[in-house]
């Protein structure tokens, strides 16, 4: 009813609705209208609806903004890359080139980590993250006391996010299916998690697609002379300063969107 409530003003309400609290079975999670449309909602006048979608509006809008700066400055990298070296995959360039399993020191999958040194909180007796496949925040499994790796490593994903690498310079445990690149002294890390990141991956597993150590130890990897990695890896950590800012400044930002949400519709 627009005389009412405004579509948009609308939308941000039933945002803020915990579906999981209106379901009946949770394994079997279903949202019956019969229940949805006898949620109570605030609805001030007009007026204050306009001024409350404006304010959230505008914070959106600063939060897409920021969030596609971020995605453009993870093109860039890559971009340089190319520009630098070329397709790492059909090798132009004709850069040398080894197997990845002799550009690292080790290659390795994750396993299972001991459940008497498992914590899913970090205290003072598991510091140590525990890393499964995934991305970001998704990745992290729990904490330990007893890491496996402790040298700067790339980790790349064997299961659901296929080939999703990172870069751990912090001593951690990878857990089942996780792969672990350690890179060898003749490669740079910032070069070769990049140089990944750019490789494609074909999976195996049937229903949840897998990727193993078989599956990639002997894909090329190029090698350009160290020092033009080096220079490469410069170019990118000055990148990642300025997007690890972003970040911080984003996730400001999404707390102060949640803190109004919670102002005007909990």
């Amino acid at each position: 009813n627009n005389t009412k409530v405004l579509s948009k003003y609308l939308y941000y309400a039933t945002v803020k609705i915990d579906a999981g609290d209106l379901v009946d079975d949770r394994a079997y999670p279903s949202l019956k209208t019969s229940v949805l449309e006898n949620v109570k909602i605030n609805l001030p006048s007009i007026e204050k609806q306009q001024e409350i979608v404006l304010e959230l509006d505008l914070l959106s809008d600063i939060i897409k903004s920021k969030r596609q700066q971020i995605n453009d400055l993870d093109a860039l990298t890559l971009s340089i890359f190319v520009d630098m070296f070329g397709d790492p995959v059909s090798n132009e360039k004709k850069w040398d080139s080894k197997p990845l399993k002799d550009v690292c020191e080790r290659l390795y999958a994750g396993g299972d980590v001991p459940k008497e040194s498992l914590s899913k909180n970090k205290d003072k007796e598991h510091i140590y993250p525990i890393f499964s496949n995934g991305k970001g925040d998704s990745a992290l499994y729990g904490y330990t006391g007893t890491p496996r790796e402790t040298s700067p490593a790339i980790t790349i994903s064997g299961r659901g996010t296929i080939g999703y690498s990172c870069i751990r310079n912090e001593p951690f445990f990878p857990i089942i299916r996780l792969i672990v690149a350690v890179p060898a002294k003749s490669s740079n890390i910032v070069f070769l998690q990049k140089h990944i990141s750019l490789m494609t991956f074909e999976s195996t597993g049937g229903a949840i697609p897998q990727l193993t150590i078989p599956m990639i130890k002997d894909r090329n990897i190029i090698l350009p002379p160290l020092e033009l990695q080096n220079e490469y890896a410069q170019k990118i950590e000055a990148i990642e300063r300025r997007m690890n800012m972003i970040k911080q400044s984003l996730c400001e930002l999404e707390t102060l969107f949640s803190s109004r949400m919670d102002c005007w519709f909990s």
